[in-house]
Order: C-alpha cells, then structure tokens, then sequence
C-alpha cells in the first residue's frame, strides 16, 4: 500500500468516525429529544387521568345527589298521590252521603205529599163531620126526618162507589 493510500484509508476512516460520531451524536439528540417529548407526554397523560379522576368523583358526587333529590321528589309525589286518593275516598264518601241523603229527601217529599193527601181527606171528613153534625142538631129539633137516610144521604155525596157500600 502507498502512501497516498494509506492517507486516503485514514481519511475515509476519520471521515467514517466523524459520521460514526456524528450519527451517535444525532441518534442521542434524537433519543434525548424522544425522551422529552415521551416526558412531556406522560406528564399530559398524569394530568388528563387527573382531570378525568376529578370529573369522575364530581360525577359520582353529582349522580348522588341527583339520586337523593330524586328519591325525595318521588317521595313527595308519593305523599302527594296518598293524599289525593283520600280525597277521592273522601269526596266519594260525600257523593255517597249526598245520594244517601237526597234519596232520603225524596222518601221524604213523597210521605209530606202522602201526609199531605191524607190531610186534606181529613179536612173533608171534618167537614162532612160538622155537617152531620148541624143535619143532627136540627133533626134532633125536627122529629119527621129519619136520621139514618139523612146522614148516609150526606156521606154519600163525595165519596166514591165503595165508600158508598161500606158505609150504607
């Protein structure tokens, strides 16, 4: 080998240690540079599972008391619903009362009505009664008249057919 050779062997080959150099020193800046970006990254990824851990434990928080606030409206609404059967009850009971009542009011009106006509029988009878009773007065004074045919004569007057009978 030459001289000439020799220097151009040592050139290649500190040509090839600087790039060996040069791409060792790239591959650690690369690496270094990865490692950042990998740190930043995990640092990113600690503070997204943080936020996502807070978000789920005021979610879990939320869900509660919404849960709790829920029940208690339920409740209420139960309550609320309890209280409207009873007035329904109640309110039927009233109906029934009020039917009860207005059934009775109608019994009622039918025996005033009842009471009524047997009133106005009675009237008649008293005045037929106080007729007689005149008619008799003045038999009593006048002796030619048969009290009998008079005083059927008389009750006869107003009543029906089979008053007529009965009483003949």
């Amino acid at each position: 080998m030459s001289w000439y050779q020799e220097e151009s062997l040592c050139d290649v080959l500190r040509i090839l240690i600087a790039m060996n150099c040069t791409a060792e020193s790239s591959a650690a800046e690369v690496q270094h540079h990865h490692q950042q970006e990998l740190a930043s990254l995990r640092e990113q990824l600690d503070r997204s599972v943080q936020q996502l851990e807070t978000v789920k434990h005021e979610s879990a928080k939320l869900f509660q008391e919404c849960t709790a606030a829920l029940a208690e409206k339920e409740s209420t609404i139960a309550a609320m619903e309890e209280k409207l059967r009873e007035r329904d009850m109640s309110l039927d009971e009233c109906k029934r009362e009020v039917l009860r009542r207005d059934g009775r009011v109608q019994w009622l009106e039918k025996e005033v009505q009842n009471m009524q006509v047997e009133l106005q029988k009675l009237r008649r009878n008293r005045d037929r009664f106080a007729q007689v009773t005149q008619v008799m007065q003045s038999l009593n004074r006048d002796e030619s008249v048969d009290p009998t045919e008079f005083m059927a004569a008389a009750l006869d007057e107003d009543s029906g057919p089979s008053r007529k009978r009965a009483r003949v």
